[in-house]
């Protein structure tokens, strides 16, 4: 493995560290090529000095990024592409399309295993509380698990006999808290975002707009929902809701880009558009405080996300862009600045003992 230390000069790690002359970027900041990894992109995970991931060899793997060791690898039979959680000594993880499972790492012991039924695939999973987890699964709908046991505590399904059902969108696009679960294009489309009880998956409300969207990765802030909506990279709309009752506060027409999921920082959300007719997309911030939108900057053809996520640190956003380029954006300067070096990405980020750690 070869860290990248983002410092005023060289600094080594370990004995294999690649070392990389960067100026004026604090050096809480590290990036950890892990182009030997073999990771599938969106199957990152972290929990103090350990990540776990999946890997296109078919295998799960646990790994401390600090000693560079394996702790944990098992192949499994098909690529999962669901991030696999570490909670203490567990790890949770899908070990084939159809089948879930925790599994504690240390003593490379099963513990319990689910099987989805009718050909569904673990895409994405969270926890809503330590006993509790919310499944995606594609081609299935959502799956509630007792993250101690692995029994079922309920399902919600879409209803393809629903007059109103256009297409199976799964897997859908999920936030949780404590109370409630919000899902985005929910009854195949039909509603952008739809709200059910956490605890047994009662239906609370749902919210369908007047234009046909794709809504993204909803944002919970204090009482509010802020959605993202996207109308076929033509048109969008940025919408906030009461996360209680689905009632709207305000919506606004905007080129919401819905592959860059909102990051959010004290009352600020911020969010990104496509491309404008000048050429150029932007990074905005909405405060949910004072219901106003602000532009933070403009990015031009040579500095463009390209579709890629943003990492919102403290206040400052990481991305990868085009050409070897790592950028770093202040929110409160507005000053872009770029960094070269081999094949960057950014699949996670993760902060350990008072330093960001990016994985890319």
């Amino acid at each position: 493995m070869r860290y990248l230390l983002f410092l005023l000069g060289f600094i080594s790690l370990v004995s294999c560290t690649r070392k990389i002359k960067v100026d004026k970027l604090p050096d809480k900041y590290v990036y950890i090529d892990i182009l030997g990894w073999n990771v599938v992109s969106s199957s990152m995970s972290a929990a103090d000095s350990l990540v776990a991931y999946s890997t296109w060899e078919a295998a799960v793997v646990v790994r401390n990024f600090i000693t560079d060791s394996i702790i944990f690898k098992q192949r499994v039979p098909d690529i999962c592409y669901a991030a696999p959680a570490l909670h203490g000594d567990l790890l949770f993880t899908p070990v084939s399309f159809g089948d879930f499972a925790c599994i504690n790492y240390r003593k490379h012991t099963t513990l319990w295993t689910c099987h989805c039924p009718n050909g569904g695939t673990w895409s994405y999973f969270t926890f809503a509380n330590d006993s509790l987890i919310i499944a995606n699964v594609k081609n299935y709908g959502i799956i509630a698990l007792n993250g101690r046991t692995g029994e079922k505590v309920y399902e919600i399904l879409v209803d393809k006999k629903d007059p109103h059902f256009i297409t199976d969108l799964s897997p859908y696009p999920l936030t949780v808290d404590s109370d409630r679960l919000y899902i985005s294009n929910w009854s195949g489309g039909y509603d952008d975002v739809a709200a059910f009880n956490i605890a047994d998956g009662t239906s609370r409300w749902k919210k369908r707009f007047d234009s046909s969207y794709y809504a993204g990765e909803s944002v919970i802030k204090g009482k509010y929902l802020f959605v993202g909506l996207n109308g076929y990279y033509k048109y969008g709309a940025t919408a906030l809701l009461n996360k209680y009752t689905g009632s709207t506060y305000a919506k606004n027409d905007f080129n919401y880009c819905d592959r860059r999921p909102a990051r959010t920082n004290d009352s600020l959300i911020f969010y990104s558009s496509f491309e404008y007719e000048n050429g150029k997309e932007y990074l905005f911030s909405f405060n949910v405080n004072s219901l106003k939108t602000d532009t933070i900057y403009g990015f031009d053809s040579a500095v463009q996300m390209v579709g890629v996520e943003f990492y919102l640190l403290d206040s400052i956003i990481f991305y990868a862009g085009r050409v070897n380029k790592l950028y770093y954006l202040s929110v409160h300067e507005r000053k872009l600045k770029s960094y070269t070096l081999d094949n960057p990405a950014l699949y996670l980020v993760h902060k350990y003992r008072g330093r960001w750690y990016l994985f890319g």
